[in-house]
């Protein structure tokens, strides 16, 4: 991997060819990954701009499997700058994992599933590597197995909460300000502010970085969604103490991120 040729594993027996090529991910796969996502995923597809926005510029890994020359199956992650231990790192989130229907019957280490995760984790993750980490939130089913395999372990939960939005009195002193999508790149010193405010909030966490590089790329560059800013500022001083990101769907508000100390998270709540 340091030599920027992937390592490649495969398994096969005396006498025999491997049964899958297996290929980092390259400029010119991205129509048939796109294409092995739609079959994968229908109805859901994957836009030319969406690839672009994930891959594109080296932005995202992939690891690819291919038999008589059709992508069979595919292993992507994305890099994510991390601050753990007082110090930035990298971490990859796991996305986009996939195998074509003719192929998923063999889930032991021979089978292709097997055979491109692992060659995935081995060129890019781990000792030896620049991402020491990797994490994702893979369904049950799909969990299960990759434990059997080896590759995966959980180590946390996550818990969704849910409450109904009822007219009120808002927290006495804060005042919640509507940014417009347009403001979100002229905000980059703010956001880079409340960043350090909520590292500095939880210092022994391992915390996905928010700064302001990652806020415009994460949800104001994203092609198709769309994402509405608040800040929380104090009523009389106007000192701005959090960022919300939230987004619309069948009629619940989803608070998708928040940037700011974390004390004032029941604030921007009440807000």
């Amino acid at each position: 991997a340091k030599s920027g040729v992937a390592p490649i594993l495969a398994h096969c027996r005396a006498g025999q060819s491997p049964r899958w090529s297996l290929r980092p991910l390259e400029p010119a796969m991205a129509d048939a990954m796109r294409h092995l996502f739609a079959e994968v995923f229908a109805p859901n597809a994957m836009s030319p701009e969406v690839f672009t926005w994930k891959y594109g510029l080296g932005r995202g890994l992939g690891m690819t499997a291919w038999r008589h020359g059709e992508l069979v199956a595919f292993y992507g992650g994305l890099p994510r700058r991390i601050f753990h231990q007082g110090r930035e790192t990298q971490a990859v989130q796991i996305v986009d994992v996939m195998v074509r229907g003719k192929e998923r019957g063999i889930l032991r280490r021979e089978g292709v599933f097997f055979q491109t995760a692992a060659t995935f984790i081995e060129a890019y993750v781990g000792y030896g590597t620049d991402i020491p980490f990797g994490f994702g939130f893979p369904t049950e089913r799909h969990h299960r197995v990759a434990e059997r395999l080896g590759f995966y372990v959980v180590v946390d939960k996550l818990h969704e909460l849910s409450w109904p939005c009822r007219a009120g009195p808002a927290a006495w002193g804060y005042r919640l300000v509507p940014l417009g999508a347009d403001a979100i790149p002229g905000q980059a010193r703010t956001i880079n502010r409340l960043w350090v405010a909520m590292r500095n909030s939880l210092p022994q966490a391992i915390l996905g970085v928010r700064d302001g590089r990652f806020i415009r790329h994460r949800y104001h560059d994203h092609p198709s969604r769309r994402y509405e800013y608040y800040l929380l500022r104090r009523a009389f001083t106007r000192q701005p103490l959090a960022l919300l990101v939230l987004a619309a769907e069948d009629g619940i508000w989803h608070l998708r991120d928040y940037v700011g100390d974390l004390r004032h998270l029941p604030a921007a709540i009440g807000q």
